[in-house]
């Protein structure tokens, strides 16, 4: 394994919690799924925080900012599900074909990016409009970047 890869696998192995390495393809199966779970969660937290805006919001009686922060509760709620059922173990990358460095390179940079991205959202606390709206889509255009990756070995 190239040293860029093994900085790649360093990376997001410190991301995932129970991370045992990309030895083989359970493993790989087993850490993928870790991750995705582990991001998942991040964001159904970020969706308590979220859910307690608009408890805040419905006491106060300001419905223009319950309103506000539903949308963002129902995509976030959405993406969480979008990334924690995204392809993975069961899909032709982990089949018996053989996928070459550079592709599970590629694979490997695109779940980092997404991790990359998912805490970036997790850290707004400004709740601003354009941000979270901003930090959903580069997450969703991350995802679906990555499925459509994996997809195109089935």
């Amino acid at each position: 394994m190239s040293e860029r890869s093994a900085n790649i696998l360093d990376k997001i192995g410190s991301l995932i919690p129970g991370y045992d390495g990309y030895k083989n393809r359970d493993s790989m199966k087993n850490c993928d799924k870790k991750l995705r779970v582990s991001l998942s969660n991040k964001l159904n937290e970020y969706e308590k925080i979220i859910i307690e805006k608009i408890n805040i919001s419905i006491k106060d009686s300001n419905m223009k900012d319950m309103s506000k922060y539903e949308s963002f509760r129902k995509k976030i709620n959405t993406l969480s599900s979008k990334i924690l059922y995204s392809p993975y173990g069961a899909n032709a990358f982990f089949s018996d074909q053989k996928i070459n460095e550079n592709e599970l390179d590629t694979i490997y940079k695109f779940d980092l990016d997404i991790s990359d991205k998912v805490e970036k959202l997790t850290i707004l606390s400004d709740f601003s409009d354009s941000e979270i709206a901003n930090s959903i889509s580069d997450i969703s255009a991350a995802l679906i970047n990555r499925n459509n990756y994996i997809n195109s070995f089935k």
